[in-house]
């Protein structure tokens, strides 16, 4: 038995107590898809997109650097790349341009597209992405995010009347959820630049978050202060950290270290 968005519409409580303790639970990426691909589901959609762009590219026209969640095909998403469709892309634009939710059907009705822009939305359109909702987010620290509801076929039924609740929903996953996309996000640069920590870098952070001093640690892990000291200083640079409590924040605020 399919789900009826007009139930939650008239009852949102239902949703957002269900998401609520879905979102408290949750402690991965993937388990966070998961909550955001139901509540589309229950809403009528086929596909999402949580969305953010680091808007230093607005300022200095370099590439936009996007990141996020979403269950569009992989074959869509390596196009997409492949073909740096960010840069073209309407909804994008959109996003950035404008502060309220925009159902595209409705939103570029009367638009001529340039060309790569119209290329975009064919593309998609050939991979299943036929209409879609997308909401503008509060940006924060240098980014612009979106969550997107997309359907793969023409919408029937009064849908106009949902973008409230899709609002609503939005605000309500973006608030959980862009900490830990950012948090992922900046893990993986470091794993790229080679910067995870060490055992030992670890072991002495640790150390330094419970309040111990340089020469306290070395005498619970057995070696030189100056070592504890270079072990710092090391994770220092990695995480840029202006100095050890600043390091020890990253990473907590990482997962790196508890």
């Amino acid at each position: 038995m399919g789900y009826n968005p007009e139930n939650y519409f008239e009852n949102p409580g239902n949703l957002f107590g269900e998401l609520t303790r879905q979102v408290l639970d949750a402690d991965s990426l993937t388990r966070f898809s998961e909550i955001i691909q139901g509540a589309a589901e229950r809403l009528g959609y086929s596909h999402f997109a949580y969305h953010m762009i680091r808007s230093s590219a607005l300022e200095t026209g370099e590439k936009r650097l996007s990141l996020g969640l979403t269950n569009y095909s992989d074959d869509w998403l390596s196009h997409y790349r492949d073909y740096n469709y960010v840069n073209q892309d309407p909804v994008v634009n959109q996003v950035m341009t404008g502060k309220q939710a925009f159902r595209w059907s409705r939103a570029f009705r009367d638009t001529e597209f340039e060309r790569r822009q119209a290329e975009v939305m064919a593309d998609a359109r050939d991979a299943g992405i036929f209409d879609g909702v997308t909401v503008p987010l509060k940006s924060h620290n240098g980014e612009v995010a979106s969550l997107t509801f997309v359907r793969g076929e023409a919408p029937n039924g009064n849908v106009e009347r949902l973008i409230e609740l899709e609002c609503l929903l939005a605000e309500f996953l973006h608030g959980h959820i862009r900490q830990h996309v950012l948090r992922e996000e900046y893990k993986h640069k470091l794993r790229r630049k080679g910067s995870i920590l060490s055992p030992r870098e670890t072991q002495v952070l640790t150390w330094a978050a419970q309040g111990k001093s340089s020469w306290e640690i070395g005498q619970i892990l057995g070696i030189a202060e100056k070592s504890v000291e270079f072990y710092a200083d090391s994770a220092k640079r990695k995480l840029d950290a202006s100095n050890r409590t600043h390091a020890v924040v990253k990473a907590v605020a990482l997962g790196l270290i508890e």
